[in-house]
């Protein structure tokens, strides 16, 4: 059988047809095409967002063209993901600047600032490496199993937005990990299950700072190096500050090795000074908005100046 746009026995994003519904088309579509037998579904365990892997699917002319589009442009991929949706999520410049970055260079430092949305930018990513690329191996490190949890959530809720042309087939999908039928697959762990020897070519890491300094030595050393060696791979470290420690020395590092970028809390619309005195008093101390929010490191002369300045404001 090969399926199109137009014949999928519930067209629309979302499907919101019951599993017994999708039967009793797949029963009249058998008829009409002359089958004893119900065609087999397009959708993986019936459930209608999802593409069921290694089905065969005709594309229309205009389709191509969208997939062509996506696969060189991860703005238009992310583009698609919102075109059927009456409530849009417009993406920040700041962030359509880091996954532009991100698709030109393959190793990415990220200076965060807290509620900039990095979980969102970090699953959008994940998804456009496994959708562009065939066999391409993704592995998300968080420091704490939440954090993990909450991006391979939203990787599945973009994944479901995306057009039914564009969806790679899914071969498994559960709470750890999803696998698709071009050969890749995603997977989240934490810093203390470090996926040491376990093949990958793209390694995405949230909240670098606040892991132990056990975590991130096994990291540099066992982990590191051997993603360096494969062609075409990938590094995105993301962290907000947290005083003296590794991920300090990697921002403050003059090489080129990593292009680096720094998210300010005034680069998310609508924060403006009186968001910033609210945040203060929420927060307890200026000390604690100079990490969370300005990207300073403790310990630094920048740090010890915005401090210093900010008590002689307030």
């Amino acid at each position: 059988m090969f399926w199109k746009t137009d014949i999928l026995p519930c067209p629309g994003n979302p499907c919101k047809c019951t599993d017994n519904r999708l039967i009793d088309r797949e029963i009249k579509l058998g008829k009409i095409l002359g089958s004893e037998m119900p065609i087999k579904s397009p959708y993986f365990k019936n459930n209608h967002n999802l593409r069921d892997s290694d089905i065969i699917f005709e594309y229309t002319d205009e389709e191509l063209i969208d997939y062509a589009k996506a696969n060189k442009d991860i703005l238009y991929f992310y583009y698609l993901t919102q075109k059927s949706k009456n409530k849009k999520l417009t993406l920040y410049k700041f962030q359509e600047e880091l996954l532009k970055s991100t698709q030109k260079n393959r190793f990415n430092l990220v200076v965060d600032s807290r509620g900039s949305g990095m979980s969102y930018i970090l699953a959008i990513k994940a998804l456009y490496s496994a959708f562009s690329k065939f066999d391409k191996r993704v592995v998300i490190i968080s420091n704490i199993g939440e954090d993990g949890n909450r991006i391979l959530g939203l990787v599945k809720d973009i994944y479901q937005t995306l057009p039914f042309f564009i969806k790679p087939g899914i071969r498994l999908w559960n709470s750890k990990s999803i696998k698709f039928d071009n050969g890749s697959f995603i997977k989240i762990t934490t810093s203390n299950k470090l996926p040491i020897g376990y093949g990958f070519d793209s390694l995405f890491i949230q909240d670098y700072a606040s892991m132990t300094m056990e975590h991130k030595t096994k990291i540099y050393k066992s982990i590191v190096p051997t993603l360096l060696s494969i062609n075409n791979s990938e590094l995105l470290i993301t962290s907000i500050p947290n005083g003296e420690e590794h991920f300090k020395e990697l921002v403050e590092d003059n090489s080129t090795f990593f292009k680096k970028y720094k998210i300010n809390w005034s680069d998310v619309p609508g924060r403006d000074n009186d968001w910033k005195l609210n945040i203060i008093d929420l927060c307890g101390s200026v000390e604690c908005f100079a990490q969370e929010y300005e990207n300073l490191f403790t310990g630094t002369k920048e740090y010890n100046r915005y401090i210093n300045l900010n008590k002689l404001l307030d």
